[in-house]
């Protein structure tokens, strides 16, 4: 509920009661999210060499896929996974189109639930 004031009055708005478990999961999803982000980022820089005829990078990033659920400590929590797109075609080892892969393979997507893959991740959420 807000009071309208004037502009040198301070204004007052009810705050919604948020438990301490809401705050903590709240952090850890903050936490895990700005994680992938920065692994998508080095794994960005290690395909730098990797350029398109016309000198742009040949793998770039691509904003964030699906929301996927990640068992921590903590409880489970919910966060997009930071996607990547491969310009130029080049594959990976296992023949698929080479792009960024989380650490964070603990995911239900299509009914499939993969083996954790996720290391450290206590001491992340810390």
């Amino acid at each position: 509920m807000k009071k309208h004031t004037s502009r040198n009055e301070v204004r007052q708005e009810k705050i919604q009661p948020v438990t301490l478990e809401e705050i903590i999961l709240a952090g850890a999803v903050e936490r895990v999210k700005m994680t992938l982000i920065q692994e998508r980022g080095d794994y960005l820089k290690a395909q730098g060499h990797l350029k398109q005829e016309d000198g742009k990078n040949g793998i770039v990033s691509n904003g964030f896929g699906e929301e996927r659920s990640v068992q921590t400590p903590l409880g489970p929590v919910s966060t997009a996974v930071p996607q990547t797109r491969n310009r130029i075609g080049t594959l990976s080892e296992d023949g698929t189109l080479e792009n960024f892969k989380s650490t964070i393979d603990n995911v239900k997507k299509k009914g499939v639930k993969r083996e954790s893959k996720v290391h450290g991740l206590g001491d992340l959420l810390h």
